[in-house]
């Protein structure tokens, strides 16, 4: 069961952010980003979420994608002021939602909200699961070969961390479903999603798409 989503560019800063890189606003729209979720049952049910990112030959070299460590790998806050992969996800009937950072280097967050942006601090309070313990995810398919795709990651999260799940429930209670990714290049931070508010802002759940995996 999987759904695929083709991120796109925010346009609210075009034209300065490809000044500030050299580069034509057209190549900026030549960036490719795609999300596949995917829903596994066994041998407990998780959420994958594979990203993909394509970059004209003018960026490739000057995006700045941390090489994986593992020895990065756990919980850190203000991920998203760098190159991160992101994710919202919104149960059934409900106001609230969880935020997934990834960074490539395998440093991860996972957020709790009650509503938009609520509680408002930052960093976000995070996830917290029954046993105490913060919510985490874990990284998939980093083989040697993997590594060296700089532009791939791919990671899960066991839907049982989730604040009202409920396995009896279509796409155990996933309604709405928002990839997201920031790539930092230094001189701007560009912005992508399936769709975006003006200005962009990832937490607008008005813009998160229903979550209706394919078998």
């Amino acid at each position: 069961m999987q759904q695929r989503f083709l991120l796109q560019l925010s346009q609210d800063n075009l034209q300065e952010d490809a000044k500030r890189l050299g580069v034509t606003a057209l190549t900026l729209k030549h960036i490719t980003i795609d999300v596949i979720a995917q829903i596994q049952k066994s041998p407990t049910p998780y959420l994958e979420l594979t990203y993909r990112i394509e970059l004209p030959t003018p960026l490739s070299k000057r995006l700045e994608w941390s090489d994986w460590q593992a020895d990065k790998v756990g919980f850190s806050d203000f991920l998203w002021e760098k190159t991160c992969l992101e994710c919202f996800i919104q149960q059934n009937h409900q106001s609230g939602y969880v935020e997934i950072n990834a960074a490539p280097c395998g440093k991860f967050a996972v957020y709790n909200f009650l509503s938009y942006r609520t509680p408002s601090g930052l960093p976000p309070e995070p996830l917290f699961i029954s046993n105490g313990n913060r919510a985490v995810i874990n990284w998939q398919n980093l083989s040697q070969d993997d590594l060296s795709d700089n532009f791939r990651r791919q990671f899960a999260i066991d839907l049982k961390q989730l604040p009202n799940f409920q396995e009896s429930l279509s796409n155990f209670g996933i309604a709405k479903l928002h990839p997201c990714v920031i790539l930092n290049f230094g001189a701007a931070q560009l912005y992508f999603a399936p769709k975006h508010a003006i200005p962009a802002d990832f937490h607008d759940a008005s813009y998160w798409q229903d979550f209706k995996p394919k078998s």
